[in-house]
């Protein structure tokens, strides 16, 4: 399968890949010595609360305990002993911190030209369409060097995907067109803990009707019954289900043509009118009886 970005995709399954890219850079700034700054803020941070709070303790408890006999010793000493204590236990718990996360892997926002979108035909499957998302996405890491992150895509869920044992793609997709929402999901080698990327999956529209969803004989779509000056509000009826010709299923909006009285009894027969856009529609035709029971 050859991909050129903006284009359809058209071999075996016919998959168009329209465009690869969205998303704005997260709102980090990306400042040459960065790193020195945050590790200096931490390591002041904890070494100020840590030196003061042993400080204080130490230096109390030993005088006091030692007032007789040495209390200037017995407090510089102390003193001395837990501050550099502390200083060298937070120094070396920070640095480790940071050493575990290099700037290199740690992804601080991805660069998207346009949004992530993919058009596939009906019965496509999942798996399919993950490969034909894109296999890496273009990222700025926290060295300010842009990168491409590899990463896969998760089918979108519902309350019900457990349940039915399939994601909401396979199971809509028989008869809807989306869109449906994918989520990446950032290779684990890297650290990323911003908004997710997403791609839009979607069928092409279809205009051409097949047929109307509950027609029965010679095109009859509707029929009812209604007394001598019973209001009758056709527009309420103004959509009915349809199958489109690629399988898909729409609901179409409808009008009626034909002369109606409900002060005159009679049968009464009004065509029905397909709008929207919506071509090939068969020939359909509702039908309202005007009894007269007085």
């Amino acid at each position: 399968m050859k991909s050129v970005h903006g284009h359809s995709i058209k071999k075996g399954r016919r998959i168009g890949l329209v465009g690869i890219c969205c998303f704005a850079l997260l709102g980090t700034a990306v400042i040459p010595g960065v790193r020195g700054v945050r590790a200096q803020e931490i390591l002041i941070g904890n070494t100020t609360e840590n030196m003061t709070e042993n400080t204080t303790e130490n230096t109390t408890e030993n005088t006091t305990e030692n007032t007789t006999e040495k209390p200037t010793e017995n407090t510089t000493e102390n003193t001395t002993e837990n501050t550099t204590e502390n200083i060298t236990e937070n120094i070396t718990e920070n640095t480790t911190e940071e050493a575990a996360l290099p700037d290199d892997m740690t992804i601080i926002g991805f660069i998207l030209t346009e949004p992530v979108s993919l058009e596939v035909t009906r019965g496509t499957a999942v798996g399919e369409v993950r490969k034909a998302l894109p296999r890496e996405l273009k990222a700025m890491n926290r060295s300010g060097n842009t990168v491409e992150v590899p990463v896969s895509w998760k089918a979108p869920e519902d309350d019900y995907t457990d349940e039915m044992g399939m994601d909401l793609y396979t199971m809509e997709s028989v008869y809807e067109y989306g869109p449906w929402t994918f989520t990446a999901e950032v290779d684990p080698a890297y650290s990323y803990s911003g908004e997710a990327v997403t791609a839009q999956v979607s069928l092409p529209d279809c205009r051409e009707v097949d047929s109307f969803c509950g027609i029965c004989r010679d095109g009859l779509l509707l029929q009812a019954s209604v007394g001598v000056n019973e209001k009758v509000d056709l527009s309420a009826f103004h959509t009915t289900g349809a199958m489109m010709k690629d399988g898909g299923y729409r609901n179409v909006p409808i009008t009626f043509a034909g002369e109606f009285d409900s002060s005159v009894p009679g049968r009464y027969l009004l065509s029905v009118e397909v709008g929207g856009g919506y071509t090939d529609a068969p020939k359909a035709y509702i039908e309202i009886d005007v009894k007269d029971d007085r």
